[in-house]
């Protein structure tokens, strides 16, 4: 065997291995207190951006899915309103029901006040639409997420949040 058959044989897999690491994995550093004590303002956190499927990683599209965010997943999301990056916990999934009384959302034991906007958006089901989730932080009083800018598109979920060793 050619010793440039050789370096192709190592060259090509880790360079795939490399370039797959590169658009499937990110870091994130958590800015603000809505996700604590959970995760804590300053901690830095892996982003599993594979996880329900494969991106474009510019353009922040998938082309490929093969799995459905969960309830409990940590995810991190472009908000529908003005396209920040935002880290949260879904809290339904598509499909899932819920009891809207008044401005009170409840789903399952949970209950979230609601802003004009997600009450108007929700009204009319009484289940999460398809192709939505509702995300919302572990620290109500410090959160803004869908209780005040309404469901969350799945395509805009970026990945979830993986544990990391990183932080303060």
């Amino acid at each position: 065997m050619k010793s440039r058959d050789t370096l192709t044989i190592i060259a090509l897999p880790t360079l795939i291995a490399v370039v797959l690491m590169a658009v499937s994995v990110q870091a994130v550093q958590i800015e603000g207190v809505s996700m604590a004590p959970t995760l804590p303002n300053g901690r830095t956190m892996l982003v599993n951006r594979a996880a329900y499927g494969l991106q474009l990683p510019v353009l922040d599209r998938y082309i490929a899915t093969w799995a459905t965010p969960r309830n409990g997943d940590i995810i991190v999301y472009t908000t529908p309103d003005d396209d920040s990056i935002v880290v949260k916990r879904l809290v339904a999934a598509p499909g899932e029901r819920f009891v809207l009384s008044g401005n009170t959302l409840r789903i399952g034991e949970a209950e979230y006040e609601l802003s004009p906007f997600t009450y108007n958006q929700l009204r009319r089901h009484e289940r999460i639409p398809d192709g939505k989730v509702f995300a919302a932080g572990e620290n109500a009083e410090r959160s803004r997420d869908s209780r005040h800018y309404g469901l969350v598109p799945v395509e805009s979920i970026r990945g979830r949040i993986l544990t990391s060793p990183f932080g303060p």
